[in-house]
């Protein structure tokens, strides 16, 4: 795994994914779904992450989809 750039502590770290639920409103609808999340090693805030993001898109596209 290769270093990334942290937001939170200006330093390039290491990062651990997690799994998380995310949950996101849609008009009225609420939403939930298991996606990632990466943290920093450094400072343990969530990094931005583009694959991370891409990757949690996917699974509520997955849900959204689903319910169609």
């Amino acid at each position: 795994m290769k270093d990334v750039f942290c937001d939170n502590c200006w330093k390039n770290v290491k990062y651990n994914i997690k799994h998380v639920i995310i949950k996101i409103t849609i008009g009225e609808k609420e939403i939930q779904y298991e996606g990632k999340e990466a943290i920093c090693r450094n400072c343990n805030e969530p990094i931005f992450l583009e694959h991370i993001f891409e990757y949690n898109q996917e699974q509520l596209n997955k849900i959204i989809n689903k319910d169609k």
